[in-house]
């Protein structure tokens, strides 16, 4: 059933073209300044690389902005492969992505009597959308119908756990709200509304801590679950972290991947984002 629908996924959420490529998803792709110079993000881990070696060195970032347009042209092309599609956005109900890509699919239906469009805000951000398509994906492959995997996502995207974390004091961030959040070294969570929350702790050595006493007392297996950790350009302290989880937490493995230029505008460097299933946002 993998060729019945399509799915794809919002520009942000940190998964790279290759990956997006082996799991047959499908991402917007945007273009982002950085240098005074406009460049097509690619989705390459490598060129992620340059770019925050740029960052390090005083570069601003920034990103050009969603709009229905850029839904329209995306939905467009996909409807010209397949009617039926399942589109994860980043973000939640509120968020610009998720009503850009619904005021598309309205104007889309009066040219398409017969398009199956499903779109589904995510309520994460990051690789927290990314692990939804992920997931998605694989139940695509094990012959989900679309309507059964779109029901999943939303029974359970509310209980995807965002964790971030900064580590250094001197972070090289633009200074807007979240980034005077993220500039000292501390720890915050995503609640289940979507919304941003210090949580307790003030560098990478609480994490462990910190997600031991939400874990603690429940339920929740691990033992068949990812983890999955994004990072802004460190991925040593992202691999000392996740292995460290896996083995005192016992999930059954560890999925890295690099913050692309959307984050990188935002919180700058020495970041890390961990996301997992659990019965209740810690």
């Amino acid at each position: 059933m993998e060729n019945k629908y399509l799915i794809s996924i919002d520009y942000g959420c940190d998964l790279s073209m290759k990956e997006c490529i082996k799991n047959n998803i499908i991402p917007i792709q945007l273009s982002y300044v950085i240098d005074d110079t406009l460049l097509k993000d690619n989705l390459d881990e490598k060129e992620y690389i340059k770019i925050y070696k740029k960052v390090r060195k005083g570069k601003k970032t920034s990103i050009i902005s969603t709009n229905i347009y850029v839904y329209l042209d995306f939905f467009y092309n996909l409807l010209k492969k397949n009617k039926n599609i399942l589109h994860i956005c980043e973000g939640n109900l509120e968020s610009n992505n998720y009503k850009w890509a619904n005021f598309a699919k309205e104007v889309l239906k009066e040219e398409y009597n017969d398009l199956n469009i499903v779109i589904i805000n995510s309520n994460s951000l990051s690789l927290g959308a990314g692990m939804l398509a992920l997931e998605a994906s694989k139940k695509r492959s094990e012959d989900v119908s679309l309507e059964d995997v779109s029901t999943w996502i939303l029974e359970n995207a509310k209980n995807v756990n965002s964790i971030f974390a900064s580590h250094k004091a001197k972070n090289h961030v633009i200074e807007n709200g979240l980034n005077k959040m993220l500039s000292k070294k501390t720890i915050l969570k995503l609640k289940a509304n979507g919304d941003l929350e210090l949580a307790n702790g003030t560098s990478f050595n609480d994490l462990y801590s910190f997600l031991k006493s939400g874990i603690i007392n429940s339920d929740n297996s691990f033992k068949n679950q990812t983890l999955y950790i994004s990072h802004s350009d460190n991925i040593k302290d992202a691999k000392v972290c996740g292995e460290k989880i896996k083995e005192e937490l016992g999930f059954k493995n560890v999925y890295y991947s690099y913050m692309g230029p959307s984050v990188i505008s935002n919180i700058g460097t020495n970041f890390l984002a961990l996301f997992f299933f659990k019965d209740k946002c810690i």
